[in-house]
């Protein structure tokens, strides 16, 4: 990965192009209010809310997007 950041989802490191695709999660906006609320009580150590069955269908989808994308470069 040239370019990472964790996910706000969990704690799991993800390339910029999934940290993107992360922000077209149904759950995404949910999980930043969480990490957000915990950082403001002073929980520098937020573990995440997960993801959904949702968000995973979802980021399948955005994979498979990207792949079938860049198979034809």
């Amino acid at each position: 990965m040239g370019c990472h950041s964790v996910s706000y989802l969990n704690t799991e490191d993800i390339c910029c192009e999934c940290k993107h695709d992360e922000r077209q999660f149904p759950g995404y906006a949910a999980a930043l209010a969480a990490e957000e609320a915990a950082v403001r009580s002073g929980d520098l150590n937020f573990t995440g809310v997960g993801l959904s069955d949702l968000d995973r269908q979802v980021m399948q989808r955005l994979l498979a997007e990207r792949r079938k994308a860049t198979a034809h470069i």
